[in-house]
């Protein structure tokens, strides 16, 4: 189990929240005069620089299992790594408040999943001058809050390879 608390997380503020003052890291600049009709000066340019001012928290638990046999077919062995994310909050001080992203699609910095659950598992058997691997990735769903709470589906890969290793079928070194 291990639990993450930051503090003076780099932070990108928004260009909106410079504006309003709402937000640390950066500042804008208005024409001195407004054109008629208009109550303050046009938007000129906004500076917008990396900060720290956001807070993390994350936690959640790892776990990992493995085991390896040798047979008559060969030494084979079999190892799983999962995590499970229980907890993912920020607050980038844009003014929107602690943001729970856990098994969501989250902006900060940049559209990101926080799936809850993620694992891999790899089955591998080596006989002789072969080997033979089978893994599978697992990545559970994330609701996109961003598009009317649109869950994804779970995200499953797998990869075989096989490999022969010519110089043991040879004896040579």
């Amino acid at each position: 189990a291990w639990k993450v608390d930051q503090e003076n997380a780099f932070v990108f503020p928004d260009g909106l929240g410079i504006i309003l003052g709402t937000v640390p890291g950066g500042e804008f600049i208005r024409d001195p005069v407004p054109l008629p009709g208009e109550p303050i000066g046009r938007l000129q340019q906004i500076t917008v620089r990396w900060t720290n001012a956001g807070t993390r928290e994350v936690q959640g638990v790892d776990f990992n299992v493995a085991y390896s046999r040798d047979t008559s077919w060969g030494a084979w062995s079999i190892e799983s790594n999962s995590t499970y994310l229980d907890k993912f909050e920020f607050d980038q001080h844009q003014g929107l408040g602690t943001v729970r992203a856990v098994g969501q699609v989250a902006n900060f910095f940049a559209p990101a999943a926080i799936p809850r659950f993620r694992s891999n598992l790899v089955l591998s058997n080596q006989l002789g001058a072969w080997n033979f691997t089978l893994a599978i990735n697992f990545l559970r769903g994330v609701t996109n809050p961003q598009d009317n709470f649109v869950k994804t589906d779970d995200y499953v890969k797998s990869d075989v390879t096989v490999r022969y290793d010519f110089g043991q079928s040879s004896g040579g070194q």
